[in-house]
């Protein structure tokens, strides 16, 4: 409900209906037609006649309309006291805030701005009082200034503060030239009568600074010693500050070196100058350096293993081993000449390690586990066995993949009593999962000795299928 509804309630149905509360009638578009609708506007309008003399402008309708009339007029001062609080201060947008006992605090600007250079005004409203407050804001730019990112010359803003709470606005602008201007300071009225504001002031606009923050990065990085630059680097954080400004600096090796070992000591990495990396054919930095460089990486192939770059698919997770279970394959035999693989993900997951596999020179222990349990899936039980043999399980990180292995090849042997002792040795295994995956292997083996099927795992359906099947 709104005033504009009330007004169309108490609207007769004789003659035309208009209301000025019509803007009111905006809380969803199904709403804002409806209105636009009930409004005896006309379609087409007639020719208005508009007179301007002095301050004062003169309409004559031609046919119904509405007129929006704004305008900015002196308030009186409120005989109450409202004890509403607002402050107003100035910030460079670029460099805001400082950090004083590795805490933050506003860096305001008071004495200079620099010309073409964005600054913003932070106003903030305080509520102290336990009743809610409902006030307007007039914010305007400082004469002879432009502004930036959507602000407007002149803004009013209506705000509703709850008890004990603040609300801060912020505009930004520049000075296109030098002079001293003047700033209309913010405003604060309730009901039409001023209640707060903030006392005039006065910004100056210079093309050079006269006093020079010797002891910000800004100044240190471009005007300091490189002694400067490392002490500096050496007791603030890393993080804050934007180390692209002092790589000029890295023409030299030695302070290359120098500055590289404060940040790996830091743990900070930067790009740029890693880069340099390549001027002074430092190989440590320059491995880094490779390492981040994704585009370069992305043209060297899916796996390269050289002095300077080695390009592992797992470690940029751009490739990791993936497991398919229950993965029933259509046919247990091969049909035509070639063999196919039917899961599209699957096929396009084997290929993916193909295509790295081809990129090596040799297999290694890892690459032939992961071939071995792909061969598998694909029921090619010689090839798979062919490889697993390869494998030296000495060398491998776990070897419970491989007794599991060990293990379901067994099953393809004449001879299963190896296949129960390697069961038996994770009868107790603290994983589930694996724990499982051998149980039910002892389960097979009892089944083969014609003890009758059992289920291991009651969320496996496959398991459950085959007690069924057994019965």
């Amino acid at each position: 409900m709104n005033a504009f509804w009330k007004d169309y309630a108490a609207f007769g149905g004789e003659g035309e209906f208009l209301s000025g509360n019509f803007a009111q009638a905006c809380g969803s578009f199904a709403e804002m037609m409806l209105a636009l609708s009930v409004l005896d506007l006309p379609f087409e309008a007639g020719k208005h006649e508009s007179a301007a003399k002095d301050a004062s402008i003169t309409i004559k309708a031609a046919s119904p309309m509405i007129v929006f009339h704004k305008e900015i007029s002196e308030a009186p001062q409120a005989d109450a006291r409202t004890p509403i609080l607002v402050s107003q201060n100035y910030f460079r947008a670029d460099d805001r805030y400082t950090f004083v006992d590795n805490e933050r605090t506003d860096k305001y600007v008071a004495e200079e701005f620099l010309t073409f250079v964005v600054y913003g005004c932070q106003v903030v409203v305080t509520n102290p009082t336990s009743a809610p407050q409902k006030l307007d804001v007039l914010l305007q730019l400082p004469r002879g200034a432009m502004p930036v990112s959507n602000a407007q010359l002149t803004r009013g803003l209506h705000i509703d503060l709850p008890p004990y709470n603040t609300r801060t606005v912020e505009y930004f602008f520049y000075f296109p030239r030098t002079g001293e201007f003047p700033h209309f300071p913010v405003h604060v009225a309730k009901n039409e009568k001023l209640i707060a504001l903030c006392p005039p002031a006065t910004l100056k606009a210079v093309a050079q600074p006269s006093k020079l923050d010797t002891a910000s990065w800004d100044y240190i990085s471009q005007f300091g010693s490189d002694d400067d630059v490392v002490n500096y680097m050496q007791a603030n954080n890393l993080g804050r500050i934007n180390l692209d400004r002092v790589a000029w600096r890295m023409a030299g090796k030695e302070y290359f070196q120098k500055v590289l070992a404060i940040l790996s000591a830091r743990h900070v990495y930067n790009h740029t100058l890693w880069s340099y990396s390549l001027k002074h054919n430092d190989l440590p930095a320059l491995r880094e350096y490779l390492q981040h460089c994704d585009d370069f990486v992305a043209q060297c192939g899916s796996y390269l293993e050289s002095r300077p770059l080695t390009i592992d698919p797992v470690l940029r997770t751009s490739y990791q081993q993936m497991e398919y279970a229950p993965l029933v394959n259509a046919r247990a035999h091969k049909l035509g000449k070639g063999r196919q693989i039917v899961n599209e993900r699957f096929f396009g997951q084997y290929m993916r390690l193909m295509d790295i596999l081809s990129h090596k020179q040799a297999l290694d222990n890892d690459d032939r586990m992961a071939v071995v349990y792909y061969l598998l899936l694909q029921d090619r039980i010689e090839e798979a066995k062919a490889q697993f043999d390869a494998v030296d399980p000495a060398k491998l990180a776990t070897a419970i993949q491989y007794d599991y292995f060990a293990a379901y090849l067994g099953f393809f042997g004449e001879d299963v009593k190896p296949v129960r002792a390697l069961a038996e040795k994770y009868k107790d295994y603290p994983v589930d999962r694996w724990r499982n995956l051998f149980a039910a292997v002892t389960a097979q083996l009892d089944e083969l000795e014609g003890k009758g099927a059992k289920v291991v795992d009651a969320e496996d359906k496959a398991q459950q299928q085959a007690k069924l099947a057994a019965t």
